[in-house]
């Protein structure tokens, strides 16, 4: 697993891309709950608030591939969703931006019943509509648009 994470952690886009299917790949055929326990921590602590940006960068690409493959249950175990919510006030651009692209993704991990980080959310989207960077600002309107269609989706 340290190999994993020591590719997921250097940068390379396809290597890292690669890294984390594999370890998404472990984390589904593993059976023993302490392992994924401990992959996990790690992982978190590694790279949820890394020093690098890249490293944060990672942490929101681990972020997305665990929803493709997990339940809300697990992401309520490890607190995925909030440590991804952490994210959206970012010091850096390209953080803040992947943060946005990931904003789908990160709704439909929130359970309708969590009232209280639903507004967090939203609010936190709100938010990012002032951003002073347009790149982020014009990735937060087209997020909107799919996040609007997604609650329109689920009332009808």
């Amino acid at each position: 697993m340290n190999f994993l994470i020591k590719e997921i952690e250097r940068g390379n886009k396809s290597v890292r891309k690669c890294a984390i299917d594999s370890l998404i790949l472990f984390l589904k055929k593993n059976h023993y709950l302490n392992k994924t326990n401990d992959i996990m921590k790690k992982t978190i602590d590694l790279f949820s608030t890394s020093a690098s940006f890249q490293g944060r960068l990672a942490f929101l690409e681990f972020y997305e591939a665990c929803a493709e493959n997990f339940s809300r249950q697990f992401f309520k175990a490890y607190n995925l969703n909030e440590l991804a919510l952490n994210l959206a006030q970012d010091k850096v651009v390209e953080v803040r931006k992947k943060f946005l692209q990931n904003a789908v993704v990160l709704r439909k991990m929130i359970e309708n019943e969590d009232k209280g980080f639903l507004t967090r959310f939203e609010s936190t989207l709100l938010k990012n509509i002032t951003d002073q960077n347009k790149t982020v600002s014009i990735v937060r309107v087209f997020e909107d648009i799919n996040i609007m269609n997604l609650r329109w989706q689920k009332v009808h």
